[in-house]
């Protein structure tokens, strides 16, 4: 164990630096580059786009550029200029993709005739904004039909993800929701990448998508309680439960990348960047275990602070334990 720590320490360093200058400049510069092209757009129709929309672009827009990192770390070459211009144009599209069509269950093939419809004159600041980027995003595609596929996937998803609001919905359909809204969700990111994917690739990415699904909703349990949207955390009800359903899932997932036909050491390397970040949902569910072993009812949380239920990443202790956590996994190929 003392050997594969000090080799996940050594190979953790260097990627820990590359991916934070992916998250700290290269996402941030993405979403000013977007926020810019956006006013410039607008400035024509007399509009100004949305101060919350520029919040909105960079959470995507880094998020983009982590995945992008994730994925050419795991085929064994840098992203090109079109992929990494795909990323920040679906970076600038999602939001006000979001925006649109919350309410509305539209196929690729409606999107097209949605945009194709708009005349420019009566479409509203979001519309302009989601007919141009997305336009930019689909050229910059090579791998055009994966695109569409998972393009409606997500769509069927995200509507099936409106039954959280029902009080009764169930565990396992909770399950399913998590699983095929984050899965089809990780698919349509990996979708933007010039190489084809390996067999079994994309069940391993589905499972990876569950996982960072999964750990949204555990970061999010403040916010989705304000919105009276019932998750799995949230439904689980035992902190216990939920912490080895995050590890079965963990595991599960780095099994399922250690049997693609990729190179070991970049296998080796991908999980250790995957582990930078969904280690950091360990961290906060120990936050939660502390809780309940200080006798503190935990659920319904709805009964707890803000402060109880939210786990500050920012904080150097936190930190410190997301980063124990990463170089202390068996990563084994």
């Amino acid at each position: 164990m003392k050997i594969n720590t000090l080799k996940n320490t050594y190979h953790f360093i260097p990627l820990f630096l590359r991916l934070s200058y992916k998250i700290l400049f290269l996402g941030s510069k993405d979403a000013r580059s977007i926020w810019k092209e956006a006013n410039t757009i607008l400035a024509s129709y007399n509009l100004k786009p949305d101060e919350i929309y520029f919040k909105k672009i960079k959470y995507y827009t880094t998020g983009l550029r982590i995945t992008n990192e994730w994925f050419s770390t795991l085929r064994g070459y840098k992203t090109s200029q079109n992929e990494d211009l795909a990323g920040m144009f679906f970076g600038g599209t999602t939001p006000v993709f979001d925006a649109i069509f919350d309410e509305l269950n539209l196929s690729y093939n409606e999107v097209i005739e949605y945009l194709n419809a708009l005349d420019g004159k009566t479409s509203t600041d979001i519309q302009i904004l989601f007919k141009v980027f997305f336009d930019k995003l689909y050229k910059q595609l090579s791998n055009k039909e994966d695109f569409n596929h998972y393009f409606d996937l997500v769509k069927t998803a995200q509507l099936e993800s409106t039954h959280q609001t029902n009080s009764s919905i169930s565990v396992s359909e909770l399950r399913k929701i998590t699983f095929e809204k984050g899965g089809y969700s990780l698919l349509l990111c990996r979708s933007i990448l010039n190489n084809p994917m390996k067999d079994n690739e994309k069940k391993a990415i589905y499972h990876l998508g569950a996982l960072i699904q999964l750990a949204n909703d555990l970061f999010d349990i403040y916010e989705d309680l304000e919105k009276n949207i019932i998750t799995l955390p949230i439904a689980l009800k035992d902190i216990s439960a939920m912490k080895q359903e995050y590890l079965d899932l963990t595991n599960l997932t780095i099994s399922l990348f250690k049997e693609l036909d990729y190179p070991t050491k970049n296998i080796y390397r991908f999980l250790l960047q995957m582990m930078i970040i969904s280690s950091r949902v360990f961290v906060c569910l120990d936050h939660f275990e502390n809780l309940q072993k200080q006798n503190i009812v935990l659920f319904p949380p709805e009964n707890l602070k803000r402060e109880q239920l939210i786990c500050d990443m920012e904080k150097p202790r936190n930190l410190l334990k997301s980063i124990k956590y990463t170089i202390c996994w068996k990563y084994s190929c």
